[in-house]
């Protein structure tokens, strides 16, 4: 109490001002540490949603019952592949084109064995047990005003692709 009196400030309070500065500190810090782990985990799920469409369209391209005497299509393929991305704004679907995606766009790029690359050659008019290749190019847009700055437009193209063997 004495101390008190003499215009000196009791330790307990100190401490309590000091901690609070250092909490004010160290915020910024702890604010940037879990928004970049928000686009980290966000970058993630992407990245594995593209490569599950890829598997999935080229999947569609190559299963064909063999009762259809035919490949699938290229609707067929762009419909299964538009309908597994569904937190994505846009997708193209088409036979030629890729990067760059722009932010939150999707690019399918399909490529068939047959002759006019349509995926929809009859059985034994395209190579028996040709490939069929899938890429799906997505733009990435971070979350972060700062990062994405640093990184061209704040766009960063993810990329994935899926190869299988026809069975048309």
């Amino acid at each position: 109490m004495a101390r008190a009196a003499l215009g000196r400030t009791p330790a307990r309070r100190r401490q309590r001002a000091q901690s609070l500065v250092e909490f004010a500190l160290a915020l910024p810090v702890l604010v940037l540490v879990v928004a970049l782990a928000v686009d980290l985990g966000r970058a993630f799920y992407f990245e594995v949603a593209t490569t599950d469409t890829a598997r999935v369209a080229a999947r569609e391209a190559i299963g064909q019952p063999q009762s259809q005497k035919q490949g699938p299509g290229m609707a067929a393929i762009c419909s299964a592949a538009t309908a597994d991305l569904t937190n994505v704004q846009s997708v193209t679907c088409g036979t030629a084109g890729g990067p760059p995606a722009a932010a939150n766009q999707a690019i399918v790029v399909v490529q068939c064995p047959d002759a006019g690359g349509s995926c929809s050659a009859a059985i034994g008019s395209a190579p028996l047990n040709g490939t069929v290749r899938v890429d799906v190019y997505y733009g990435f847009q971070l979350l972060m005003p700062g990062i994405s700055q640093l990184v061209g437009g704040g766009v960063i193209q993810i990329h994935n692709s899926a190869q299988m063997v026809t069975s048309w």
